[in-house]
């Protein structure tokens, strides 16, 4: 490959930095022979042997190479870093930018770039790709599971991997294939351990310090992995298949890779940074390739960011190698969302598989409802929560009642009396309002009573019991407070009894145990709604008060609370028992008793804890005080059963009774969905729920933080006091999702609302630190500012919900296309697979690395190793297949709809080809494509050459004609055709049928079929023709080739010009004309308008030489050039005839105004050099001139030619017609008028077409005296 030669990318200033060279001569996996030498390139199907003697000497032999061009730079080894000689044929050296400029010219170079960093694009899916199962992939193509990967090697290039990770476990693994080259010789020996490998894990290297990279203190100086970027991405690929997966306590189910049996080779590049992330310097990411090659890895990943513009950078080169090699390399598209411009997606190169990332079935959803019509009534212990309850008690309470918090019994007799307001001092006709029952500790009174006291101010004040429930200090304790009686017996079947009489005659009672609370808890708000008395019977017996009672009372109706194992049949009996409330157990007897009150729609119900009873009891005389039942739960669930009693008494508010440890989040989200608030919205989120008062984190920053930190909720930056208790509200960006609830957490928080800045941001279900949500940019603006006006308000989150959803939807800050590098001639990215909420294996557990880790991850990162994996699985059914092939089978194959048929989405609209490529892959139907695209090197490099990347190429070709599995045009005009060539893999031939879905406004033109020979290839053409399509805009399509049940699809993508026409015309003379022609491709008016002539601000300038072959630096001679605003186009430009002494070799370099680096270059050979740029920025620029081959002091002289062109018209150029109707693929003949010039003057100027809003294209018009030419 052969870059354009004046062409040395990202070329900085300054300090010494390190730079990788790409020398001529091929490397070895590419080597045919010559110089004398055998070959060293495998035959198809084959690896690179670089243990043969052949790859010996070829190796000798560029090392050779390499010396005499450093020699020839003024280098030696001391300054490599590196060699590469397998999928590259380099190095990379640390030189200063004059160095990497004197490199660059040397005629055994190709290309010089200076080193980059590259970054990590940071459950299982094999259920939902269809690769499990009976019916699945792997039982179909490889006989089960255990077979699916046999002998192919995934290289993996990331953060390194966790050896201890059962994901990579060594189980029954067979040894490597004997082809295998590759060890563990150079894994390393870090802080915890020596890396080690197994059959698994067949090889190990890492990529340290001497390749540039920052090396953190706690990072494993070996190929282990401190980040977990890498083992999640190798896990991804090809984990081992049926690993327990565990998150943060919550049980996932079992991981598996995409080929669980494939052998997994590491290649640790990237390093943890002190942010979190991983980046790593492109001389070790290169080495890492190269490496990868050389020890015969089948399929390569790498969840790596890379290039948006350029096809011919260090590491897509050595990818250009490796593909020629038989590698299938699988690269992530990118994390930086749609809307960063006209396109975001990385790897644009045609000889990788460039993937974004959408999501998976796996349901994750959550609601978040504001204003929850669920409150709790809870304080910090039984004693708070019952003068809670009494706060809520409405009229005159002139009575309370205070029973012992130790023991349930009285309060369980006494609470129905209590709501109906008795007292032994007042008749029960006499009495007013329902009296609250406070409790009080058996010595003492506790603080929260006697506030309650106070505030109350009762007249009368009933004691439940005797000196062993409330003794006689508190009790005159407790009379400070109001005339106190007591209601006592010699135990708590006469306490109970003594409470009944309180109520004069009557035909009902009721009977609990007295000896277990759990049947009677609610049955005390029944018996106080109706106005009857509790009695406390034992279970096998009928103590004698209860009986003589009974006797003197005979009342006609004896409600038993409980089930026999309460209350046994013979007690029942004995007590004359009517009805029996009770249930399998306290919560379905609760139910009962809820049922009993007749009612639905209740303006509210209580909810208590099953598993003690102060809470209930305190909270039966209300519910009796307002005739409404009491369910019970358990702390931490609600039972299916009191689920459906809610259900069906659709109360119209809820209470809780006691605090947290009474009733858990849990059960509150479970009961609050029952109790929905105002409004309510959709998000994600993982495990349970919880409802509680949110506050916006933005309004409590912590001391020494700002609202800006906190609005992030940045570690440490939320007030512990003001977010205590409560739900918070985060703002995503910053610091990662995750840290924010830690964040939360620690500052005492019970849950988390966190919020997009925009729609276009992806939704995580993320494993937090506390219960939360994550919500899109809408919901969460209109969710901010409800809380803002809402303060002190409660919300629900509900738990997470895990039914299957419709997928796949495009996740938001995956990448898209079109490919720059090509101008929209080749769609990117390829295909789209599962990367949101992907769970795998992690790093280990830091404080132990000896234990392994799981996590939940986004990104192209993750949808990168699906690709990989399901690669290594075509590489194992079809070894002879190409890399393109394979892609082209993935490609032709996937699906551009979701499981419910409709278009996959983005962002709530339809997602289109530049977002997911030719769709989600569909890894079954790829193993009968019939048909495939297939391509190989001349392919890639002719395709390089016709996008301005590459030169010396020996066909010439549009970039749309590359045979690809998909069709773009991203310059349309008018009409176009492309050919594409299909080749058979079925065996047999056959008649494939031409299907289109023309884009709207263009017509397509195919054969009715084509004829494809078995095993062989058939070409075929495409024409495209711009009828009514709205130009500068994507327009999309599909073609389909249809042979039974084998359909060939591929999508099409096409965006017609508004102005097709030259990029620049030039001319001579002083007065003249010039024809030439455009076509218009949309309906309207084009008016044509000129900017300058203007002629050259030209100079003489003295260069002086600093030595030949570029001396000691490129700077020889730096001017400034000054920018006005306005600039259309700006040339510099100098001339070899006009140099003198004549025959110098002079060189250009535009920098910043920054003067930081070199933005634009013309250093060919010779002097004739010019830098032309469109729409620049005002500002003072620099324009170095080195004068490459004068010896050292010697001076030339150099006019330079500036044009800084404006939008004003000089006077001396028109264009005919300034205006003219446009129509769809209309020709349109111009005729430019330029008169006045001065003899001897070159002239700049523009012709600019505008729709009479934008413009919409532009001709550069250079004037130089003489003959007339049109070039274009």
């Amino acid at each position: 490959m052969s870059a354009q030669a004046d062409d040395v990318t990202n070329l900085s200033l300054g300090e010494t930095k390190t730079y990788i060279v790409q020398l001529a001569d091929d490397p070895l996996v590419a080597f045919d022979g010559g110089h004398g030498l055998t070959a060293t390139a495998p035959q198809s199907g084959d690896k690179v042997d670089v243990d043969s003697a052949a790859a010996a000497a070829y190796s000798d032999f560029l090392a050779a190479q390499r010396s005499k061009v450093l020699q020839a730079v003024g280098l030696d080894k001391a300054d490599v870093v590196t060699t590469y000689e397998v999928a590259l044929n380099g190095f990379a050296v640390k030189m200063t930018a004059a160095e990497a400029i004197h490199m660059q010219k040397h005629s055994g170079v190709v290309q010089v770039w200076e080193d980059e960093i590259r970054t990590a694009d940071t459950v299982q899916t094999p259920d939902y790709l269809g690769l499990s199962g009976d019916g699945g992939v792997w039982a179909e193509q490889f006989g089960g599971v255990e077979n699916a990967g046999d002998g192919v090697i995934v290289g993996v290039i990331d953060t390194g991997i966790d050896p201890l990770n059962p994901s990579f476990a060594e189980g029954d693994m067979p040894a490597p294939p004997a082809d295998w080259a590759g060890d563990c010789d150079d894994a390393g020996v870090d802080h915890y351990a020596a890396f080690t490998c197994s059959n698994k894990i067949i090889g190990a290297r890492w990529y340290g310090a001497e390749f540039g990279n920052t090396i953190i203190p706690e990072e494993f100086e070996s190929a282990r992995d401190y980040n977990g970027h890498g083992s999640h991405t190798a896990g991804t690929a090809a984990g081992n298949h049926g690993v327990p997966l565990s998150i943060m306590g919550t049980d996932l189910g079992n991981a598996s890779g995409m080929a669980p049996a494939a052998h997994i080779a590491v290649y640790k590049g990237l390093w943890m940074t002190a942010d979190g992330t991983g980046s790593g310097t492109t001389a070790g990411l290169v080495q890492a390739i190269d490496d990868a090659v050389a020890d015969g890895v089948d399929v390569i990943n790498y969840s790596i960011s890379g290039s948006s513009s350029s096809i011919v950078g260090a590491d897509e080169v050595a990818f250009l190698y490796a593909a020629d090699a038989g590698i299938f390399v699988s690269t992530s598209a990118g994390n930086s969302g749609d809307t960063v411009g006209e396109s975001s997606v990385a790897h644009n190169a045609p000889w990788t598989m460039t993937v974004a990332a959408s999501t998976h079935n796996r349901g994750a959803a959550k609601t978040l409802t504001l204003g929850s019509d669920l409150e709790r009534w809870g304080g910090d212990d039984r004693y708070e929560t019952a003068a809670l309850v009494s706060e809520k008690f409405t009229g005159d309470t002139s009575t309370v009642y205070i029973a012992t918090g130790d023991e349930f019994a009285d309060a369980l007799t006494g609470s129905s009396a209590a709501a109906q307001g008795m007292a032994p001092s007042i008749a029960p006709a006499d009495a007013l309002a329902a009296a609250p029952v406070l409790l009080s500790r058996p010595d003492h009174l506790p603080a929260a009573t006697a506030a309650a006291l106070e505030a109350l101010a009762p007249d009368n004040i009933v004691l439940l019991g005797g000196n062993s429930a409330i003794d006689e200090e508190t009790a005159e304790e407790i009379g400070a407070y109001g005339t106190v009686s007591r209601v006592a017996g010699e135990n708590r079947y006469e306490t109970a009894v003594s409470i009944a009489e309180m109520y004069g005659e009557v035909d009902k009672v009721f009977v609990a145990s007295g000896q277990n609370f759990p049947d009677a808890l609610t049955g005390a708000a029944l018996a106080g709604t109706e106005g009857y008395p509790v009695l406390l019977t034992k279970g096998d017996a009928v103590p004698a008060v209860l009986a003589d009672y009974l006797a003197d009372t005979s009342p006609s109706e004896v409600v038993v609370l409980g089930g026999p194992d309460a209350v046994s049949e013979a007690v029942y009996a004995a007590v004359g028992g009517t009805e029996r409330l009770a249930g399998e157990d306290r919560y379905d007897t609760a139910v009962e008793v809820s049922k009993a009150f007749g009612v639905t729609e209740p303006e509210t119900t209580l909810v208590a804890s099953g598993v003690n009873w102060p809470d209930a009891l305190a909270g039966g005389a209300y519910a009796a005080s307002v005739g409404v039942p009491v369910q019970l739960t358990k702390p931490e669930d609600l039972p299916n059963v009191v689920d459906g009693e809610l259900t069906r008494l659709q109360a119209q508010t809820g209470v809780l009774l006691g605090g947290l440890s009474a009733i858990g989040a849990a059960a509150e989200t479970e009961i609050a969905a029952h109790f929905p608030g105002d409004e309510t919205f959709d998000g994600i989120g993982v495990g349970e729920g919880v409802s509680g008062v949110v506050v916006d984190s933005e309004t409590i920053p912590a001391e020494g933080f700002t609202a800006a930190d906190s609005k992030l909720c940045l570690l440490g930056s939320v007030d512990d006091a003001a977010a205590a208790g409560k739900i918070v509200l985060c703002t995503r960006g910053s610091n990662a999702r995750v840290e924010k609830s830690q964040e939360v957490a620690e500052s005492g928080g019970i849950g988390m609302i966190q919020i997009n800045n925009t729609d276009a941001e992806s939704l995580n279900a993320d494993f937090h630190f506390v219960p939360s949500i994550h919500l899109n940019g809408t919901d969460g603006a209109v969710v901010k500012a409800w809380v803002a006006a809402n303060p002190e308000t409660a919300v629900t989150i509900s738990a997470q919900s895990t039914d299957p959803v419709n997928a796949p939807e495009m996740a938001g800050f995956s990448s898209y296309g079109p490919a720059l590098a090509g101008g929209g001639d080749l769609l990117k990215p390829d295909i789209t697979a599962p990367g949101v909420d992907i769970a795998a294996a992690y790093h280990a557990d830091h404080a132990d690395p000896g234990t392994p880790t799981f996590n939940q991850i986004s990104g192209t990162s993750m949808s990168a190793p699906h690709i990989a994996g399901l690669a290594a699985l075509m590489k194992q059914e079809f070894p002879e297949w190409s890399p393109a092939a394979i892609k082209s089978a993935m490609m032709t194959t996937a699906r551009d709809t979701q499981d419910s048929g409709d278009p996959i989405q983005r962002s709530g609209a339809d997602a289109s080809p530049l977002d997911f490529g030719a769709g989600e892959v569909q890894p079954g139907p790829s193993y009968n494509p019939g048909l495939v695209y297939d391509a190989g090197w001349n392919d890639w490099l002719n395709y390089a050459c016709a996008i301005g990347q590459n030169s010396g190429c020996t066909e010439d070709i549009d970039p749309s004609d590359l045979n690809y599995p998909s069709i773009s045009i991203g310059d349309l005009a008018g009409a176009q055709t492309v050919t594409r060539t299909v080749t058979d893999v079925t065996g047999e031939g056959g008649t494939y049928n031409v299907e289109v879905e023309a884009p709207a406004g263009i017509t397509v033109d195919v054969p009715a079929s084509i004829e494809v020979p078995a095993n062989g290839s058939a070409s075929f053409e495409v024409g495209f023709t711009v009828t009514s399509a709205e130009p500068n805009a994507w327009h999309f399509g599909q073609l389909r080739l249809v042979n039974g049940d084998i359909t060939v699809e591929s999508p099409i993508a096409l965006r017609p010009l508004a102005i097709a026409g030259p990029d620049e015309v030039s001319g001579e003379g002083t007065d003249g004309t010039l024809d030439y022609s455009i076509t218009t491709g949309f309906s309207g008016e084009v008016t044509a308008d000129v900017d300058g002539l203007i002629p050259a601000d030209s100079e003489v300038l003295a260069v002086t030489s600093d030595g030949p072959s570029g001396g000691g630096g490129f700077q020889d001679l730096v001017v400034p050039v000054e920018v006005p605003a306005g600039t259309s186009v700006l040339r510099l430009s100098i001339f070899q005839d006009e140099i003198t002494p004549a025959g110098v070799d002079m060189d250009i370099f535009l920098i910043n105004p920054e003067y930081t680096a070199v933005i634009a270059q013309s250093a060919a050979g010779g002097s004739d050099e010019s830098i032309t740029l469109q729409d620049v920025p005002a500002g003072t620029y620099f324009l170095a001139l080195d004068y490459w081959d004068g010896a050292e002091g010697a001076v030339a002289n150099v006019p330079l030619h500036v044009w800084a062109v404006t939008d004003a018209d000089a006077g001396n150029l028109t264009v005919t017609p300034s205006s003219f109707p446009a129509g769809v693929g209309t020709a349109v003949d111009l005729t430019l008028d330029w008169t006045g010039l001065e003899t001897g003057t070159r002239y700049l100027g523009a012709v600019n077409f505008s729709d009479g809003t934008d413009v919409v294209g532009r001709t550069l018009v250079s004037i130089d005296g003489g003959g007339l030419t049109a070039t274009e």
